[in-house]
């Protein structure tokens, strides 16, 4: 180890007496108890909580569900290797000349205290380095006053490095942007973890960015050689030196580096918000004192050799068999898989290859090794599922929305593992985590029935006509073949529209849905085809009936014949139906109304037709003439189609009549009426006794004349 700088002041004496004191210890722990035991005493596995993880399903509108299992890596302040690249960042500014309590003569300088630290601390760090793992932490050393400068580029030698310390003297001004923005821009190893150690003594005064001209002494502008920078140099009263030194602070988290913000001795008001507003808040040390200082020191240096991270982790999923599946690819027997690696919600590429999940007796596992979960990278794994039959089916019969869960069991299983620079790692033992078991939404299909009811003709039959309601039963036949004949019921009525609509189910195998009825006989049945509903996503089918009313005609006809016939009477008919019960038709201007015992009167003249049309099919309507026959030899007949019934005089004058779908029947009452004398004969007979008569008489007297005209001769 280089030697320390030599006081002669008495009181700097019992300072660099604490400050060796302090570094003795640090040595003599660090190198001859054992230089990495000491570290990681100072970490614990319990430091580093359980691992976020997550399961997740997204729908993705075809009948599918991406499953997606995550786990996001995390660490005390942990490197995914054994290296390390520091980065020391001195303040230079003239107030570091100051002593520790802030004037200009007490001694030792704050620059001399930190010198010793530094140098403390470099000597700690560097003995980690071994013949087998040399460069396990690399030093570098950026100073800074009005700007910025590398005055040791990464090296493992610790000598020179404390050659370069001893050498710094301080002037100038304090430029925090310059500083941050050389150490972030300094080339580290892609296989090693950096860590920036900030040490100032006061609050900025200089900045590289003008951000805007508002003030003649704040945004002064100044330069050395190629450099440029800005500020009063002894003020930030518009607060742009600070800003903008925040704004690569953050840049430098950002970066996934390590920022520590030690502020020594002086005004370091805003050194802990720098800390914060790069959100590393919990890396700020505050140094008022050789001592503390030297704590400061200490803590970095066991951050930056214990590293406790996650390992052997496995996460292993087995799906819900009761109502999903895998979702395979065509002619495939295993689910097709991605993955996704985010870092702070970007996309990221690890450092390290990452495994590929496997599928063994309907389980997932994605196993990822020895892989060091990198910090703040989330790895995902994902792979589609689908609903089976029974999920569709039972979400149908459900009475409220039919949620299922995805998994029946998901673990994560892991391991922490402590790395120590130059040490073996050690691991914890396993640790078993269970994800959350989240739901989807069953989709639902729909069957629409419907009723239409039609006269024979197309047109919208009457509403009178309809039943209250109507009941439809709907039939279910799976893709087994088997059949639910009850599978629902429907009622329909006038109330809503003669239509509604039930919930049923598709699903990968499907079912095929019919309606059946029960209806009057007035009413044709036009039954429609059976639909089929199959599919991942929510289907719709319709079973629209049509009813078609079978009706007929009636038609009633007077007429009377004979020598006798008067035809300008009138002859009365009762019609009788107990189905047609408070209808009325029209026929001409003639009004037949049934009342509420079916029965209806209507009178006819001589040749007069009656027509009822929408006769319901097979109704038979009982007809009686009412009228009372003429004194009169008159014979009635009644001729229904093809059938003629004759009536005597008294007999009652009564057919039935049936009315047939889509034809019409015909009903003729026929009077023959003729006059017959008293004598017994009729017109006919009297008028040829009349004649002969007439004949005889005039015979007779030609035969007398005949004889006179003899007998006078």
């Amino acid at each position: 180890m280089k030697k320390t700088l030599e006081w002669t002041h008495p009181a700097l004496h019992l300072v660099q007496k604490a400050l060796m004191a302090a570094v003795a210890i640090i040595v003599a722990v660090g190198l001859f108890v054992s230089p990495v035991t000491a570290f990681a005493e100072n970490a614990s596995t319990t430091d580093l909580t359980a691992p976020t993880h997550e399961k997740t399903v997204t729908d993705n509108g075809d009948g599918t569900y991406k499953i997606t299992l995550s786990v996001t890596g995390n660490s005390v302040q942990s490197s995914t290797t054994t290296h390390a690249d520091v980065i020391v960042v001195m303040d230079l500014s003239r107030s570091m000349n100051y002593g520790q309590w802030g004037d200009y003569y007490t001694r030792p300088s704050r620059l001399s205290v930190a010198k010793s630290a530094v140098n403390s601390l470099a000597d700690e760090l560097l003995s980690n380095n071994t013949i087998d793992n040399p460069d396990a932490v690399r030093l570098s050393l950026v100073t800074f006053s009005d700007y910025a400068t590398v005055n040791k580029e990464f090296t493992t030698d610790l000598d020179d490095f404390q050659d370069t310390v001893d050498g710094l003297s301080a002037t100038g001004g304090t430029n925090w942007e310059d500083a941050l923005t050389v150490a972030n821009s300094m080339q580290t190893r892609d296989a090693s973890h950096t860590y920036i150690i900030f040490v100032s003594d006061g609050n900025p005064t200089f900045r590289n960015t003008l951000g805007g001209y508002t003030d003649y002494r704040e945004d002064r502008e100044s330069t050395s050689g190629s450099h440029t920078y800005y500020g009063s140099g002894n003020s930030d009263d518009n607060g742009k030196n600070y800003y903008y030194a925040s704004q690569v602070a953050s840049s430098i988290t950002d970066a996934d580096k390590i920022l520590f913000s030690v502020g020594v001795f002086g005004n370091v008001s805003r050194m802990q918000q720098l800390a914060s507003d790069a959100g590393q808040a919990g890396n700020y040390y505050s140094a008022s004192d050789q001592t503390s200082l030297n704590q400061a020191f200490q803590n970095i240096a066991n951050t930056i050799t214990t590293n406790i991270s996650y390992t052997n982790v496995k996460i292993e999923d087995t799906l819900n068999s009761t109502y999903v599946d895998y979702a395979l690819p065509t002619n495939a027997s295993v689910p097709e898989f991605t993955y996704s690696y985010k870092k702070n919600g970007v996309d990221y590429t690890p450092t390290s290859p990452i495994p590929s999940a496997s599928f063994t007796d309907g389980k997932v596992s994605w196993d990822l090794g020895s892989i060091e979960l990198e910090k703040g990278v989330t790895y995902a794994v994902s792979f589609n599922v689908k609903l089976n039959q029974k999920a569709y089916d039972d979400a149908a019969n459900a009475e409220d929305i039919f949620k299922v869960y995805t998994n029946s069991t998901g673990t994560l299983s892991y391991r922490k593992i402590t790395r120590v620079t130059g040490q073996e790692p050690k691991y914890s033992d396993q640790e078993t985590l269970e994800y959350d078991n989240p739901q989807v939404t069953v989709p639902v299909s729909k069957l629409t029935v419907s009723k239409s009811w039609k006269n024979s003709d197309g047109t919208d039959a009457d509403s009178s006509l309809l039943p209250d309601a109507l009941v439809v039963t709907v039939k279910q036949t799976n893709a087994k073949g088997e059949t639910n004949y009850t599978y629902r019921t429907v009622t329909l009525n006038a109330a809503n529209n003669w239509t509604s609509t039930v919930n049923v189910s598709a699903g990968p195998g499907g079912n095929t849905y019919s309606v059946t009825e029960n209806t009057t006989d007035a009413w044709a049945q036009g039954l429609p085809n059976a639909v089929k509903l199959t599919g991942l996503t929510a289907q719709t089918g319709t079973q629209a009936i049509t009813n078609i009313y079978r009706t007929g005609t009636l038609t009633l006809k007077k007429m009377t014949k004979g020598n006798a016939a008067n035809t300008s009477d009138s002859f009365k008919f009762e019609l009788n139906c107990a189905g047609l019960e408070n209808k009325t038709f029209t026929s001409e201007d003639k009004t037949i109304a049934f009342d509420g015992t079916g029965k209806a009167e209507v009178e006819l003249s001589n040749d007069e037709t009656i027509t009822l049309t929408n006769v319901p099919a097979d109704t038979t309507i009982v007809i009686t003439e009412t009228s009372t026959t003429p004194n009169a030899k008159t014979t009635t007949t009644a001729k229904v189609g093809d059938t003629t019934t004759t009536f005597t005089r008294d007999e009652p004058k009564t057919v039935n009549a049936t009315v047939t779908d889509g034809g019409t029947t015909d009903v003729v009452y026929t009077n023959q009426a003729e006059i017959v004398p008293d004598t017994g004969l009729d017109i006919f007979t009297a008028s040829q006794g009349v004649l002969l008569g007439v004949a005889v008489a005039g015979a007779a007297t030609l035969a007398a004349a005949a004889i006179r005209k003899n007998h006078g001769e």
